[in-house]
């Protein structure tokens, strides 16, 4: 926790000193440049196999230990694929309606530091 704590406050030192930096930019840091990844969620349509892809920049990531007996377990569970059905049905943008998807995560840029957040409760 201290070093995400420092972490944000540097990011925030940064801006505070570079005012012509805009919030949308705050990802270029030197901070990100160490820190930073992306994650890549993917979703596909049972229906027609269309797939939507979601970029997500991450400073840390966040793993569920619980019922875990490794790192690498929880790092496959995050990146396991999920079924979306139900009220958590997923709108496919090419058949305009409601369906069954596939949600999965995968790591897209690996940070040149790797910061985990164990999630242990």
């Amino acid at each position: 926790e201290f070093l995400i704590h420092l972490r944000d406050k540097m990011i925030q030192h940064f801006l505070n000193s570079h005012p012509k930096v805009d919030n949308s930019r705050k990802d270029t840091t030197l901070t990100h440049a160490v820190f930073g990844g992306k994650l890549v969620s993917t979703v596909t349509c049972t229906q027609c196999n269309h797939q939507s892809n979601t970029n997500e920049c991450f400073l840390e990531l966040g793993l569920d230990v619980r019922h875990s007996e490794s790192i690498q377990q929880s790092f496959n569970k995050l990146c396991k694929r999920e079924t979306l059905s139900g009220t958590n049905a997923y709108k496919c943008e090419k058949c305009k309606r409601s369906v069954i998807a596939t949600k999965q995560f995968k790591i897209a840029d690996t940070p040149n530091v790797l910061v985990l957040h164990l999630k242990r409760f």
